[in-house]
């Protein structure tokens, strides 16, 4: 006779710092929707989860920016003599409300402001080549969080920049002479 197993899951707990948009097979038989989690531990550790089917109706509401607790399974399967592992979500609670934008609240994440300035589209190689411009010499994967947020920063000049210029050209379009 087998004893239940009474053990609490394990929880990716963190930020949330990138949604990805649902992926479905052709057949619509199958579907998943993904996040990144940023653990906060000393070195920067960003946890992809995945969630499966009907699992990923958890992803409703969350915004980049929520403190979030994911209970998980591991999922591992072989494909040509290699091993895979997912992160597998099996529920979501926000931990924290995020802040409203305004003075002191959290910048948006880099890829969120990108896409903002970009009309929805990301291109990693063009997102990659700004983040060169930013902080040349450097690779992304060794970025502090300090790092992004100079990504963000100087993503919040330009679109700025470009704000005000626009200004200027409606203005002087409105001048008689």
């Amino acid at each position: 006779m087998s004893t239940p197993n009474t053990n609490t899951r394990p929880e990716v707990r963190g930020k949330v710092i990138a949604l990805f948009d649902e992926w479905r097979n052709n057949a619509g038989t199958f579907w998943k929707r993904e996040v990144v989690v940023e653990t906060g531990y000393k070195y920067p550790c960003p946890i992809k989860v995945t969630f499966k089917k009907e699992a990923t109706s958890n992803l409703d509401g969350v915004e980049s920016g929520d403190s979030v607790a994911i209970p998980y399974a591991l999922d591992g399967r072989e494909f040509d003599g290699k091993y895979y592992v997912d992160v597998v979500g099996l529920g979501l609670s926000k931990t924290e409300q995020r802040k409203a934008a305004g003075k002191g609240a959290p910048s948006a994440t880099a890829i969120d402001t990108w896409k903002k300035m970009h009309n929805g589209e990301f291109i990693a190689a063009d997102f990659a080549a700004f983040c060169q411009q930013v902080k040349p010499g450097k690779a992304s994967k060794d970025y502090t969080a300090a790092d992004w947020g100079d990504v963000v920063a100087e993503l919040e000049n330009v679109a700025n920049a470009g704000t005000e210029a626009q200004a200027e050209a409606e203005s002087a379009e409105e001048l008689p002479f």
